[in-house]
């Protein structure tokens, strides 16, 4: 298992599949993002999922976990969503997910623990995904010290004190007063080390605004937290964030956002966007992209696929970004890069790959 100090969590949607396709093969060799497997579009079958996954990331080594069940109206039922129901459940020590998880096609997959069920299939469940061979991971949804001993103990029996295992503090949807919680999650990390010492503890949370009247910038706060709780272990902790998308799926209505191109940095987002209607929303896009251009904030010595969009966009070209779709992928497509080589400024710099579209 590769020695990462970042781990995104990323859904199926286009705009993540998109920037993951654009990411330079060597960021991608260094990566283990956790992939949330869900239906792919609107597709009828589980296995246009896996496809678009291997799309994206080829078949290197990533995590991936069956999230809970959306609800979803009757009429709009797919067999798809009777496959994932398959794979929830619990009997046998959840042998459906353990099933899927041999099948030679998945071997590149590293499985995630699901939490549901009776705890004798939950502990049967570990045994079955750690005889594996590739690791094991479990996300905990803001866990008390209580129940993050219970799983940890659990875990730590049956995998040698966590060799291999990584545990996810996951604290979903989250503001500025997260940055303050370190003592809090400091405490946490303390008892995963205690109960499953050989274990990785990622730190993961989303603070990315659901709106932007009146702000041009923000504060990570996620990573504020993570720098804070990592002076005291290291390489031990992970820093784990949504790749700069937000915990929850955005509801649809009230039309189209106004043109927005949003800049991350390594601490920072920077918002460029447009707050008087012009002609056409491209115009709106290209106005900005100048902007963030002309600003101290860009990086012109980055050759990545998301600054190639941002330039064609400045240059009037329509194939750059001319949607909220677009200007999502570019965003997170730069905000993964940066936090892959968040300590390592030559690195960052060294995309060596042409970008093409």
């Amino acid at each position: 298992m590769a020695n990462s100090l970042y781990l995104p969590i990323l859904e199926l949607r286009p705009a993540e599949m998109l920037a993951l396709d654009e990411l330079p093969n060597k960021d991608k060799d260094v990566l283990r993002p956790l992939f949330r497997l869900r239906p792919w579009g609107v597709s009828i079958q589980l296995i246009k999922s896996v496809e678009r996954l291997v799309k994206a990331f080829g078949s290197r080594p990533c995590y991936l976990e069956i999230p809970e069940e959306d609800y979803v109206d009757e009429e709009k039922l797919r067999p798809v969503h009777a496959e994932l129901r398959e794979l929830r459940l619990s009997e046998g020590g959840y042998k459906r997910w353990f099933e899927f998880l041999s099948d030679e096609k998945h071997s590149h997959f590293i499985p995630s623990l699901q939490m549901r069920g009776a705890p004798a299939d939950f502990f049967e469940q570990i045994e079955k995904l750690y005889s594996l061979g590739r690791g094991l991971l479990v996300r905990l949804e803001s866990p008390t010290v209580e129940a993050l001993s219970a799983v940890t103990d659990a875990i730590s029996i049956r995998t040698d004190n966590g060799i291999d295992v990584v545990v996810v503090l996951d604290y979903g949807k989250q503001s500025a007063v997260f940055a303050g919680w370190d003592a809090v999650i400091r405490n946490l990390v303390e008892t995963v080390r205690l109960k499953c010492p050989k274990a990785k503890i990622a730190i993961s949370a989303s603070s990315f605004p659901n709106s932007f009247t009146g702000i041009d910038s923000q504060e990570i706060y996620e990573r504020a937290l993570f720098d804070k709780v990592a002076k005291n272990f290291g390489s031990h902790v992970i820093f784990s964030d949504r790749g700069s998308a937000r915990a929850e799926k955005q509801q649809g209505g009230g039309g189209l956002p106004a043109p927005r191109i949003d800049y991350p940095k390594k601490n920072e987002w920077f918002f460029f966007r447009q707050s008087v209607a012009l002609s056409s929303p491209f115009d709106g896009y290209q106005a900005q992209a100048l902007n963030l251009m002309k600003s101290k904030y860009w990086d012109k010595g980055l050759k990545l696929w998301g600054c190639q969009m941002i330039e064609r966009t400045a240059s009037g070209d329509s194939q750059g970004i001319s949607s909220p779709n677009r200007s999502t992928a570019v965003r997170i497509n730069l905000h993964l890069h940066r936090q892959i080589y968040f300590a390592d400024e030559e690195s960052f710099f060294d995309t060596d790959e042409e970008w093409t579209d």
